[in-house]
């Protein structure tokens, strides 16, 4: 039950600047999904990209001789890049499901006295 209640004052204290700034629903829905674009992925994928390159290390240098070391690398290797393809999937339905109900931008459009110009 800690680990729950943890787990909660965590994520609203991750979120706290995102509803902050945000006005309405689809102000803080339009920040959310940009900083899942700009961030979150992009770490994701630089994880998933990092991981295979340590595995094809591992697999031509590191564990050349065994041909154990060379199939779990191998299959590291596999992990790998599914990962990345995941995470790309993952960014292109986020990105589908917000461009298409209109989510993708905010029009921060001012009030404007009818008198100005």
């Amino acid at each position: 039950m800690k680990y729950l209640s943890h787990t909660t004052i965590v994520s609203a204290l991750l979120l706290l600047p995102f509803t902050a700034r945000a006005q309405d629903a689809q102000s803080f829905i339009t920040a959310f999904t940009g900083f899942l674009n700009s961030t979150v992925i992009t770490f994701l994928i630089g994880i998933g990209f990092l991981l295979y390159v340590i595995n094809a290390i591992r697999f031509f240098v590191v564990e050349g001789h065994s041909e154990d070391g060379r199939e779990k690398a191998k299959r590291l290797m596999y992990y790998g890049i599914g990962a990345m393809v995941l995470i790309i999937i993952f960014l292109g339905i986020i990105n589908l499901l917000t461009g298409s109900s209109g989510f993708d931008t905010v029009t921060d459009a001012e009030i404007k006295p009818d008198y100005l110009p």
